[in-house]
């Protein structure tokens, strides 16, 4: 349904200042027309353990032609 494009991530962090974040864009290219669910996955620190894969958002896509 949809295809991963590529990841675009942005430090919006100023130079002078400590912490801020970094912002992760995932560009979706639709593929054909239907539904399907993503789990996006966050993972905290390295090593990862199966305690991070069971924190997830899930999000539902809709392609209409």
């Amino acid at each position: 349904i949809v295809k991963l494009d590529h990841i675009e991530s942005h430090d919006n962090n100023p130079p002078e200042t400590d912490g801020g974040y970094i912002s992760t864009n995932l560009i979706l290219v639709p593929e054909k027309p239907g539904t399907t669910t993503i789990k996006m996955y966050k993972f905290w620190e390295k090593p990862y353990t199966a305690e991070d894969s069971a924190q997830y958002t899930s999000y539902s896509i809709e392609v209409k032609n």
